[in-house]
């Protein structure tokens, strides 16, 4: 049964927002236009549409194995033998305020997490944007904490399509797609500073030292992913009819990168502290995709 949906309204943009499904954006249409993967089926441990929050890690978790001052934590592993993206992509979130064009979403983090804590979503749209905040805050004891949005922007023709991240490097990759701890330079397909055609490149490329916005373009629309500044990683994913362009306050298996000296992006959290990002998407419309090269 689809769960009861928040919509928001402001000029020529809505909204829809599902609490009752891990507090996702499941629509975002300007002028009729919808940039977001419709619902559909899949085997995926979280959805393969719409867009949602990643909490309280991003990414892969090695093995689902979380250690914290002492502390062990076991995920059951949803990919293989890891776990991804976090606890809140699916699953029921509070309304705590809801308006005409903001929403508030809060959801404890649930067991088998150790730490308690939890998770507070600020969804607001405007004319020109929506703008989408997100605080992990730590509740008696500390925490390990890292956040991030996965949107699948719809691309149903790759070839007009084109993405821009402005980063030179990019982490190194296992087979399982953890990372080494290795950067190297940007090229080839992953070379995306000058915002190419998409065409047949396949991605799963996780950007370092980005710096925002990220850029989207397609016809008649340009779409401007702007992010917190402390946040440099950006992950694009390719897969048949979306894009995912991806801002993350960290690495994947950012707490274990952490422990072995690597600055990840991982935030150690007191209790009672608060780890707080945003990122805003900002839309013009009537752009055609000649940008680039």
């Amino acid at each position: 049964m689809i769960s009861t949906t928040i919509e928001l309204r402001a000029g020529d943009a809505t909204a829809t927002i599902s609490p009752d499904e891990g507090g996702m954006l499941l629509s975002l249409r300007i002028r009729g236009h919808e940039l977001l993967v419709q619902r559909r089926p899949g085997t995926e441990p979280v959805p393969t549409f719409g867009s949602f929050l990643m909490a309280p890690w991003v990414g892969e978790l090695s093995q689902g194995e979380v250690d914290f001052r002492g502390r062990h934590g076991q995920i059951p592993p949803n990919k293989g033998r890891h776990a991804i993206h976090g606890l809140v992509a699916t699953g029921a979130w509070d309304v705590a305020v809801v308006g005409a064009t903001a929403a508030r979403l809060v959801r404890k983090l649930p067991e088998p997490w150790p730490f308690g804590g939890l998770v507070i979503q600020d969804i607001s749209l405007d004319a020109d944007g929506i703008t989408l905040e997100a605080e992990i805050r730590a509740g008696e004891q500390a925490m390990p904490a890292a956040l991030g949005w996965h949107p699948w922007f719809a691309c149903p023709d790759p070839d007009v399509v084109r993405v821009g991240v402005d980063a030179t490097e990019e982490l190194v990759l296992d087979d399982e797609l953890l990372p080494t701890g290795a950067r190297r330079h940007v090229a080839g397909e992953s070379d995306l500073r000058h915002a190419p055609t998409l065409g047949s490149r396949r991605l799963d490329t996780v950007f370092v030292g980005a710096a925002t916005p990220a850029v989207l373009t397609m016809p008649g629309l340009q779409l401007r992913l702007h992010f917190d500044p402390s946040m440099e990683t950006v992950v694009v994913y390719t897969s048949p009819g979306a894009v995912c362009v991806e801002p993350w306050s960290a690495w994947p298996d950012a707490f274990r990168m952490a422990a072995a000296g690597h600055a990840s992006g991982a935030v150690l959290l007191q209790p009672g502290e608060a780890l707080r990002r945003w990122t805003r998407w900002e839309w013009s419309l009537g752009m055609d995709n000649a940008v680039g090269r």
